[in-house]
């Protein structure tokens, strides 16, 4: 359970803020009280309340103070924490982050999941990811070789400004900073931590997972592995509160998806299916989903006749998004739009290309499935029948 550090907070006059709900529209002014069930903001038209649990975020209204510093390592914690930092170090398994306000957090070494030494470029970035994914018995030292990631299993020792001391079969080998591209720690399974809150996001782009916050005169907060840290107002970028509280759709498993051809055989023809699968966050073209003058980075592109089922993985109460069909095809296309939340009917909609963007807000609440069902239109062509339903997400 979420609570704050000092129970109910009295915030200091002057911090402006802009605060998101998971439903209707953001509310700025003032930051006049937080709680471990409710935020309050002294508005020009008074104050306005709202339930921690119907809350997205919480954006100060000033730009994070700029760091003198640059970045050096990058860092992602057991916790799921992910830091920009200036350095780091290990000495007999005890971690120093020097961050970029010249600040110190120290860490256990076990409280790291890994540590990348160089920046990211495209062409390294799916290698990373794969080598940090990887399940291992042992650490892992990650080398650089020209464009391409080599690997080595074994033991981190310590980690200095010049080596990173790496133990393989009892010998400790010192292998310069600069060729080691990132190391990865071992973290045996079982280990349970408090889940987070809220995502404390600072101006260097560190994101710390917090069970813990308060204010005053500075943001304290807590981290899931007890970390306690406190950072001036100027440098805070957002207190991130949306976890599940939003899932786009397209950030979600179907549990199914069937696509009819026009033309039904009796014969599955797995390479259409694939052809005219639903694409996330893209058009049928590869590009960005964009409804007449309208372009949006989150949704789901559609073809006739294509149903859709979502297990809903926990308790949501809004359906919310925007449909239309794709600018690539209008004014052609046309479709018959129905969205069921388990037998529920909650929408049966004619959509054409000709026919501007459509809102759509659904009750789901008490919901299990989410059925999306986009069939042919009436003109009976089906070439053109992309529908977008951009920015389409549950909320709880």
């Amino acid at each position: 359970m979420f609570t704050l550090l000092a129970g109910m907070l009295v915030i200091a006059a002057g911090w402006e803020v802009e605060v998101r709900p998971t439903d209707g529209p953001a509310v700025s002014g003032t930051l006049a009280e937080l709680s471990d069930s409710r935020v309050a903001l002294d508005t020009p038209s008074g104050r306005v309340e709202m339930p921690l649990d119907k809350l997205l975020g919480i954006t100060p209204k000033h730009k994070p103070a700029a760091l003198e510093r640059s970045a050096g390592v990058w860092l992602e914690l057991a916790d799921g924490s992910s830091l920009v930092a200036a350095d780091y170090s290990v000495k007999q398994r005890k971690g120093l982050v020097k961050l970029l306000d010249g600040s110190e957090v120290e860490v256990s070494a076990r409280d790291v999941a890994h540590v990348r030494f160089q920046a990211l470029t495209p062409g390294l970035s799916g290698e990373w990811s794969r080598i940090t994914a990887m399940e291992s018995d042992s650490d892992i030292l990650v080398i650089r070789k020209e464009d391409r990631l080599d690997y080595h299993k074994g033991i981190v020792k310590d980690v200095s400004e010049a080596t990173v001391e790496f133990e393989v079969d009892g010998e400790a080998i010192p292998v310069k900073r600069a060729r080691v591209f990132g190391v990865i720690y071992y973290r045996p399974e079982g280990r349970q931590l408090p889940s987070p809150m809220v995502v404390v996001i600072d101006g260097s782009g560190s994101r710390w997972a917090g069970t813990e916050v308060s204010y005053s005169g500075q943001v304290r907060f807590t981290t899931a592995l007890g970390l306690k840290l406190s950072l001036p107002v100027e440098r805070i970028s957002q207190l991130d509160y949306s976890g599940g509280k939003v899932i786009y759709l397209s950030d979600l498993q179907p549990e199914s998806v069937k696509f009819t051809p026009l033309f039904a055989t009796d014969k599955p023809f797995p390479a259409l299916e694939k052809f005219f699968a639903p694409r996330m966050d893209r058009n049928f073209d590869g590009e960005p989903l964009r409804i007449g003058s309208q372009q949006f980075s989150k949704g789901l592109s559609i073809h006739s006749r294509t149903e859709i089922i979502y297990r809903l993985p926990g308790k949501f109460s809004r359906l919310k998004a925007i449909a239309g069909i794709d600018s690539a095809v209008r004014p052609r296309g046309d479709v018959q739009l129905v969205i069921r939340a388990d037998e529920r009917v909650l929408l049966d909609k004619i959509i054409t290309g000709r026919d501007q963007a459509e809102p759509i807000d659904l009750d789901i609440t008490g919901a299990r499935r989410l059925v999306i069902l986009v069939d042919f239109g009436p003109d009976g062509s089906f070439e053109c029948d992309h529908l977008d339903l951009a920015d389409a997400r549950i909320i709880k």
